[in-house]
């Protein structure tokens, strides 16, 4: 499992006014941690891109994805990245992608 690209879907002037570099890595971090589990062993080919968009009281998430990805550990995925720890936002909000590839 690779981490492909990330998108800002902000300009980078409203993620430094908004939030730090060190909390948008580690929340990066922690989105693809949290496929290790779901699609760490599925055998399949995919890529997954999860879209978030980030306010101070939590955040939400879109996935999309190509390939034979396995709905059931695509749910697993979204319930764990919709349950993680919210990315501090001081105000507005912060939308970007995240790509991450799977391998068998």
């Amino acid at each position: 499992m690779t981490l492909g690209s990330i998108r800002l879907l902000n300009a980078e002037s409203d993620f430094e006014v908004r939030s730090s570099q060190r909390d948008l890595v580690a929340f990066i971090q922690e989105a693809v941690r949290l496929a290790q589990a779901p699609f760490g062993n599925s055998g399949e080919q995919f890529q997954v891109m999860v879209q978030f968009t980030c306010r101070p009281d939590g955040h939400e998430v879109g996935l999309a994805y190509q390939g034979d990805a396995p709905q059931e550990r695509l749910q697993q995925y979204l319930d764990a990245v919709v349950s993680a720890k919210r990315l501090p936002v001081s105000h507005g909000e912060l939308s970007f992608q995240v790509e991450i590839s799977v391998d068998p």
